[in-house]
């Protein structure tokens, strides 16, 4: 089974994106594709973004011009990607996630309005249903499904790649 993942950063909750990653994993973890692209921030920067995103994605340069231009070149990705996966998963994808992919979709709806992430799963919500009832339940879930690998939180290069692993392991249960 092929697991579509994608983690958005954005200035704080309801902000802007401005950098975004994906993986296409298969069953054995092996990474099938990937993707990822960070532009300027515009305008003042979230503290929280500030104190806890930027860190750990420093190493991450801008990719694109504009949100707009990461936008397109991560919705060619997806596409590709889509038709490879037999699922797609994010680490609780509201707002951040969902409010990227309708801009994604709002960018040229003409083209892009009826295609979605179908199915699209929350990675917290499955891990629920498996008794992972709790956040720090759940955190130790995605930290044992990695096998060893590490990546920093808030980088969406590892967050995608973890929440793949994650999931990956929740549907073999």
């Amino acid at each position: 089974m092929n697991v579509l993942c994608f983690d958005v950063e954005s200035n704080g909750l309801h902000g802007e994106a401005f950098s975004v990653a994906g993986v296409l994993m298969d069953s054995d973890h092996h990474i099938l594709s990937q993707f990822i692209a960070r532009c300027a921030i515009i305008g003042p920067i979230d503290t929280w973004v500030s104190e806890n995103v930027l860190g750990p994605m420093s190493d991450i340069a801008d990719t694109d011009a504009d949100a707009r231009a990461m936008r397109d070149r991560f919705w060619d990705w997806y596409v590709a990607a889509k038709a490879q996966a037999q699922i797609i998963v994010a680490a609780n994808p509201y707002p951040v996630e969902a409010r990227f992919l309708i801009s994604c979709q709002e960018d040229d709806m003409s083209a892009r309005g009826f295609d979605h992430p179908f199915p699209y799963y929350d990675l917290s919500s499955m891990l629920y249903t498996l008794g992972y009832t709790t956040p720090a339940k759940r955190r130790a879930y995605v930290e044992q499904s990695v096998r060893g690998a590490s990546g920093d939180a808030h980088n969406p290069l590892w967050d995608a790649k973890a929440t793949a692993m994650a999931a990956l392991r929740a549907i073999a249960i």
